[in-house]
């Protein structure tokens, strides 16, 4: 299902992702982003 809870119906056409919060986190990554040294 396209969309998500605040725009359920979102276009079909477009490939646009919102913006989710992801905490520090890459989505689709397993790269670790947080320094540690």
């Amino acid at each position: 299902m396209q969309g998500d809870e605040r725009n359920p119906k979102a276009p079909l056409g477009n490939n646009f992702r919102p913006p989710l919060p992801l905490n520090r986190r890459a989505l689709r990554s397993n790269i670790n982003f947080i320094r540690q040294d």
